[in-house]
């Protein structure tokens, strides 16, 4: 009899455990989500393609712009030789004309250089297309171009180009006088014809210049 109600008490107590939910089961982890379009592919190990990592060489750069002549050369004077003082006492006359003529006298000794040719003279403003007058450069022989000009220009450019268009020598100033090149002398190593050219960035008004030669 004892053993039947120890058998009922343990049946009651087994009953009243699941009622109360009893031991919790082991969670489990959620399944994987699953695929679909939006979702990255997965790593193959390959490099990807484009343009930074693309197996297709660049095409080589084209050289470097090169605006200096390769049909003449600068030989510049020493820092005391007179040919770079030579006009310091040339007084402005006010006229180029006559001022590029001052200058080619005083500078005729140091530079052991005459003129080559009558002078060339015009008018120019910003926005006229650079003035050239042409010259046959001797080969073996040195030139420098001397420049006036008028009150009314402040800004002048003188350039000596060979035929190529390449430029051999250059000079500037913001107004009056403009050498080219300003401490030496343009030498051409072979027979060129070649020009100077005239160009003013402000002002307007007249000019002179005047080519030399050794």
């Amino acid at each position: 009899m004892a053993r039947a109600h120890a058998g009922s008490a343990v049946f009651l107590l087994a009953i009243t455990l699941i009622a109360c939910g009893g031991s919790k089961p082991a969670l489990k982890a959620p399944p994987a989500p699953a695929s679909s379009a939006s979702a990255a592919p997965a790593l193959t190990g390959k490099p990807a393609t484009g343009f930074l990592t693309s197996s297709v060489p660049m095409a080589q750069m084209p050289p470097a712009f090169d605006f200096s002549s390769k049909k003449a050369e600068i030989r510049m004077y020493s820092a005391t030789d007179a040919a770079t003082t030579c006009t310091n006492g040339v007084q402005a006359t006010g006229a180029p004309a006559s001022d590029v003529a001052a200058i080619v006298k005083a500078c005729a000794s140091a530079t052991k250089q005459k003129s080559a040719g009558g002078a060339w003279s015009g008018n120019q403003k910003p926005d006229a297309p650079a003035q050239r007058f042409p010259f046959a450069a001797a080969a073996g022989r040195c030139y420098r171009v001397y420049g006036s000009a008028a009150a009314g220009i402040s800004d002048m450019s003188i350039l000596v180009v060979d035929s190529a268009g390449a430029t051999a020598a250059q000079g500037h100033a913001d107004g009056g006088r403009v050498i080219a090149p300003a401490g030496g002398s343009v030498c051409f190593r072979e027979a060129d014809q070649a020009a100077v050219v005239v160009s003013v960035g402000r002002g307007m008004g007249a000019f002179a210049v005047q080519l030399t030669s050794d």
